[in-house]
């Protein structure tokens, strides 16, 4: 079957009041409901704002030094004007909503770690430095990854990030497997259907999504890592979210629902989009599963993701906790078989491995592709083996971009 990511525009009025809504093109034809799955919604605004912390209160905290990560140099400017356009036609706004300026603009919040957002002919193009809009709290983690490559008591600890370079690929046309499970996925989790290594999808403000389980099967809050807002800094000096950031202190809230369905709240790199929490009983859609993937479709939305809350249990002690897991969650439901260099080159990723080597996952045979800082050289996405993929048309008209970065279209720079 296929969707489009038009249904992103159906939620702008859901998701910052302030910011003007475009006009919405034809309705996408409504996906079929996916079969009743084992998630049922679990309506909740349960987040962690008075906390330290996420994880659950058994957990010890570390006394470990706290890891010092040198400025990377990231030129996130220079690397876009770098890797310059390509002759093709720009998504049309009336098919593709999202692709607009305006709808650009009101979409990734300000401000924010995004410093262009465009779509080409088959790709919304995201280029990010991956750093929070929002407090993190990180000297409340109980215990952080380690940042060394020695054994976990002798090493440092990840409580700070530093800038990063990142651009994710969203394609604007894409197939809905019947069950996500049956995706081919590089270096897969015991648990999940989703990768070891790096991202499964981008959030609003810039900001990467990871499976909800590592690859030990644990989740962020089993591991005792979690900040206040479901996530933490990765050996790179990279900050993600491993769950649902919703809270007043993190990246979203209810307070920013202004419509009767949760706004939207990033993308899967698989192409669905990703909406917020339910967190009543009477929004539009919360009677409707989600599948082993995290999402469903109802009324005139196509499939998409949803955040959930569900009842988790610590393998440690046995105690109960609330887990606020993220979407994809299990699975991506689009067919990433069919979306053009997906993954990293495997000669890339290897390179990346054997001599920079900051990595929780070494053994991982790839990971998506987003991370310019594991090109070679780093920080040059013009070298990624989807390059082509990532550039703008040069005719391009309808793009979004932060104070201080051009878009390489015909040497003009358009404001927004």
């Amino acid at each position: 079957m296929k969707s489009v990511i038009a249904v992103a525009a159906l939620a702008f009025a859901d998701a910052f009041p302030p910011s003007p809504s475009p006009s919405p093109g034809p309705s996408p034809s409504p996906s079929p409901s996916p079969a009743v799955g084992p998630a049922p919604i679990n309506p909740s605004t349960v987040n962690c704002d008075t906390k330290d912390s996420c994880s659950p209160t058994s957990c010890e905290k570390v006394t470990n030094k706290a890891c010092s990560f040198p400025d990377p140099g990231v030129n996130m400017a220079k690397e876009i004007t770098s890797l310059g356009c390509r002759t093709c036609s720009q998504a049309s706004p009336a098919k593709h909503p999202i692709c607009s300026s305006n709808a650009l603009k009101s979409t990734f919040v300000s401000p924010s770690a995004v410093q262009a957002a465009f779509c080409n002919d088959d790709y919304l193009v995201i280029h990010t430095q991956g750093q929070p809009n929002h407090a993190t709290y990180l000297q409340g983690v109980p215990r952080p990854p380690g940042g060394g490559d020695g054994p976990y008591e002798s090493s440092c600890v990840t409580r700070s990030f530093v800038m990063q370079s990142q651009t994710f690929k969203i394609p604007l046309n894409y197939s809905l497997l019947a069950d996500g499970m049956t995706n081919t996925v590089e270096g897969r989790l015991p648990t999940e259907d989703l990768p070891m290594s790096g991202a499964t999808g981008v959030m609003i403000n810039g900001v990467p999504i990871y499976p909800n389980e590592d690859n030990r099967g644990q989740t962020i809050q089993d591991s005792c890592e979690a900040d206040r807002c479901m996530a933490h800094v990765g050996k790179g000096a990279d900050y993600h979210y491993h769950g649902d950031p919703l809270g007043h202190t993190c990246m979203y809230s209810d307070a920013n629902y202004t419509g009767s369905h949760p706004m939207l709240i990033g993308f899967g790199v698989d192409g669905p989009s990703i909406f917020g929490r339910y967190t009543t009983k009477t929004q539009d859609g919360v009677s409707t599963v989600l599948d082993d993937c995290g999402g469903h479709a109802h009324g005139s939305l196509p499939y998409h993701y949803h955040p959930n809350v569900v009842t988790a249990t610590s393998a440690d002690n046995g105690d109960t906790y609330q887990a606020a897991v993220i979407s994809p969650n299990n699975c991506w439901k689009g067919d990433i078989s069919k979306i053009q260099n997906f993954w990293m080159s495997t000669t890339d990723w290897r390179w990346f491995v054997d001599n920079v080597g900051k990595t929780e996952n070494p053994g991982a045979p790839s990971q998506i592709n987003y991370d310019n800082s594991k090109t070679n050289p780093p920080n040059d996405p013009s070298k990624r083996n989807d390059a082509e993929q990532i550039k703008p048309c040069c005719s391009s008209t309808e793009y979004y971009t932060a104070p201080g970065v051009t878009l390489p279209v015909n040497g003009i720079e358009i404001t927004v």
